[in-house]
């Protein structure tokens, strides 16, 4: 019995099978990789590369089956004649160890399929969240071609509005508006936006409107060498823009050779309001929304209300008073027990009217991690907006500030770095990251990022102000100076970011000073998390700890992220530290 495999292994390779096993394989690598260089600029469709493999493993097993019963001579093709001397063969070669051809085709064969499998089974599965480049794209704002020039805001409009309908797409990147936007104006060749977007493809277009009839072109670029893909115009009435919009997408999703899934055509298609003007209004108070100052969330919840006074059931309306409401405590140091309220209201509104738009769950994340602690409750709901709508940046971005809060460094970096992905030229997302990598206490890291969120938005609320945490970590004084002096004079609040003056004090050993500022802070009965960092930088345990006590007892935001600030690593291994810590939740 032992023979056998053994003989086996001999008529193989008398019958010259296992030569073709390598040569095949040889050639159907080089005819794969063939292939999945020429699929993009042909345009192939996506099942190419696979079909061509199935192709190939049949005609392997013909090719063997083949070559084991004939045999290429100078004669022609010729059967193979049987042998009577195989099993003589084998006892004269039983004790001789392997030829070292053998052993070279052995490997060269292992070395194929090593290649080959990735390339096959492994293009769109190493990552669930990977998304090809060639399905990539940003759609860029419409020009206004209307004769007296003022439809701006309805070009920008119908442009976000395609946008957002594209985000459904499961395995479409999309870039958010907020840097698709960022080229609106400027005269710069698509390649060049191509790259700093990192995108394949761009939509864009012009809408032509008089009285109520609309023309609207749009086209599909290719970035790398600026090829039209795609262009179409549509010449309707005012009252069918959303069917241009769907229309524009769903041909988009065509062109890029996708398949939908049932439900996402369904989200596509899906229409949240008919009210051409209550949704331009949410559009402008989402916009404002953006920036993050007092004044302007105040002016984004007037604009919601007036989107939901013109349709009373506008569930975008809702989600961003939600959303205004939310940020209240944190940026316009609004009661958290007169803001959250109004948010939990809106955001139960939002879901009994319309319980399938992943917004809609990003913003009860949002609210269920900011006002109820609800840790587990917010990353299920975090999970199921990215779910509905896997192109919506803001989720991955509040994602990431959970995971942050959390402690789990590795998962917030993922998620924020997806929202970057989809949002790159974001300031508040760029500014993320940079808290990310600063409470990951990576703050070379951390310092690239907060330095764009600034060149995108010179007063972007709180980026200063860690810019200089960084700075002052890695004790550049002078420039950590320079740059909570930009935040104070960015605040309408000239108090703001005093606390880190005092650090900075702290940390060049000047502790009289830092000591005057905390005197200062405790007059001003100024006793926030900054006001607790400084205490215990300077040794004041006591005093830091019933500032945290207290923030824990009135519900404070702010004490949520005790658990990752660098300021607090002195004491972070304290008993009194960690009760707080399991009091919080986030043990």
């Amino acid at each position: 019995m032992p023979e056998k495999p053994n003989n086996f292994w001999l008529e193989l390779k008398r019958r010259k099978v296992i030569r073709v096993i390598i040569g095949y394989a040889a050639a159907s690598y080089v005819i794969l990789e063939l292939i999945s260089i020429i699929a993009e600029p042909f345009s192939l469709p996506e099942w190419t590369l696979r079909l061509v493999f199935i192709l190939l493993c049949t005609g392997f097993i013909i090719t063997v089956i083949l070559s084991w019963i004939y045999d290429v001579t100078p004669d022609g093709l010729k059967k193979t004649t049987p042998t009577a001397s195989v099993k003589e063969q084998a006892g004269k070669q039983r004790k001789q160890k392997p030829k070292v051809s053998d052993i070279v085709i052995s490997l060269l064969l292992v070395a194929v399929i090593a290649l080959a499998y990735p390339r096959i089974f492994n293009k769109n599965k190493s990552d669930p969240d990977e998304m090809s480049w060639t399905h990539s794209i940003a759609v860029l704002p419409f020009a206004d071609m209307s004769p007296e020039k003022d439809q701006e805001f309805f070009c920008d409009g119908m442009a976000e509005e395609i946008i957002n309908a594209l985000t459904n797409v499961d395995k479409l990147r999309v870039i958010a508006r907020t840097s698709a936007f960022s080229f609106k104006g400027k005269n710069i060749d698509v390649r060049t936006i191509g790259n700093e977007l990192g995108v394949a493809n761009l939509l864009e277009g012009s809408v032509r409107k008089s009285g109520d009839q609309l023309r609207v072109t749009a086209q599909l670029v290719r970035t790398s060498d600026g090829a039209h893909l795609w262009s179409e115009q549509y010449n309707r009435d005012l009252t069918d823009v959303f069917a241009i919009q769907e229309e524009i997408a769903l041909s988009v999703v065509e062109q890029l050779k996708m398949k939908l899934l049932d439900q996402e055509e369904e989200r596509i298609t899906m229409r949240l309001t008919d009210n051409l003007e209550a949704h331009q209004k949410y559009l402008r108070g989402r916009h404002i929304l953006n920036r993050r100052r007092k004044e302007d969330i105040y002016t984004s919840i007037d604009y919601f209300k007036q989107a939901l006074e013109l349709d009373s059931l506008y569930v975008m309306g809702y989600i961003g008073l939600a959303d205004a409401y939310a940020l209240l405590p944190s940026y316009a140091a609004v009661p958290e027990d007169e803001a959250y309220p109004l948010a939990r209201a809106a955001i139960s509104k939002a879901l009994e009217i319309n319980d399938r738009v992943g917004e809609a769950y990003a913003s009860l994340g949002w609210i269920r991690m900011l006002a109820d602690w609800d840790w587990e409750g917010a990353e299920e709901a975090f999970r199921k907006a990215v779910s509905l709508n896997p192109g919506y940046a803001t989720a991955y971005h509040w994602y990431g500030y959970l995971y942050m809060t959390m402690g789990k460094m590795d998962k917030s970096l993922s998620m924020v770095n997806k929202a970057l992905e989809l949002d790159p030229l974001s300031p508040v997302i760029n500014r993320v990251i940079g808290d990310v990598y600063y409470s990951s206490h990576k703050y070379d890291e951390a310092i690239s990022p907060l330095q764009k969120t600034l060149e995108l938005e010179p007063c972007m609320p709180f980026a200063h102000l860690n810019l200089s945490l960084c700075y002052l970590q890695k004790s550049m004084y002078d420039e950590a100076f320079e740059e909570i002096t930009r935040e104070k004079q960015c605040r309408e609040n000239p108090i703001t970011g005093e606390y880190v003056l005092g650090l900075i004090h702290v940390k060049m050993g000047e502790i009289d000073k830092a000591r005057e500022i905390l005197q200062e802070l405790e007059n001003k009965n100024i006793k926030g998390s900054g006001t607790a960092q400084l205490c215990f930088a300077l040794g004041e345990n006591e005093k830091g700890f019933k500032i945290l006590e207290e923030m824990y007892e009135n519900h404070d935001v702010w004490v949520i992220f005790i658990h990752s600030y660098p300021w607090f690593d002195n004491v972070r291994s304290l008993p009194r530290f960690q009760d707080l810590i399991k009091k919080i939740g986030l043990d």
